[in-house]
Parts: C-alpha cells; sequence; structure tokens
C-alpha cells in the first residue's frame, strides 16, 4: 500500500520484507533510521503513527510474519555460532 508506505518514508525509516498484520493497522520488518546503523526488527501502528524499535537486539532477523489473529509476532534469528536459524515468537 503506497499511502502506508510514504508514512514510513516520512519518518525516514529503511525498512525491507515488511508484513502486515491481520487488521493491516500494525506493520513489522527489518529497518533502520540511519544509514550507519544494522537493519533490527522494528513495528509501525499506522493507527497511532507510533514507531517502535523495541527490537533493537535482532540485527540478524528476517522473514516477519504475523499469527492469523495478530496475537504474535515471529522472526527468524541467525545464529552465527552453530550456523542454526531460529525462530522467536514474541507476543503482542
Amino acid at each position: 500500500n503506497q499511502l502506508k508506505e510514504n508514512k514510513l518514508k516520512n519518518r525516514n525509516a529503511m525498512f525491507l520484507q515488511p508484513a502486515f498484520n491481520s487488521n493491516g493497522n500494525l506493520l513489522a520488518f527489518l529497518g533502520k533510521m540511519n544509514p550507519k546503523d544494522a537493519f533490527s526488527l522494528m513495528t509501525y501502528d499506522f493507527k497511532y503513527d507510533n514507531l517502535n524499535q523495541h527490537f533493537k537486539h535482532s540485527e540478524k532477523a528476517h522473514e516477519p510474519d504475523w499469527s492469523p489473529k495478530s496475537d504474535y509476532l515471529s522472526y527468524h534469528e541467525f545464529n552465527p555460532i552453530n550456523n542454526a536459524s531460529l525462530i522467536q515468537i514474541v507476543g503482542w
């Protein structure tokens, strides 16, 4: 949705792999605010224009996805120590 993407661009957010929840009001994505930063898992609430960076630790995250009822956010996180991809699940 172009209107929603423009809202994020107005916040200077660079984003990859966007995933909307079932209601379309929450977006999970890999993003960063500063070009020098690493990408991390972020969320954006279109209803309240609220950009969240509470997943700063997740610079190796990829493939964000919402549960069917948007109760949970999942993502894969690569662990280079044992060369494995972990599935992380966050309650919403």
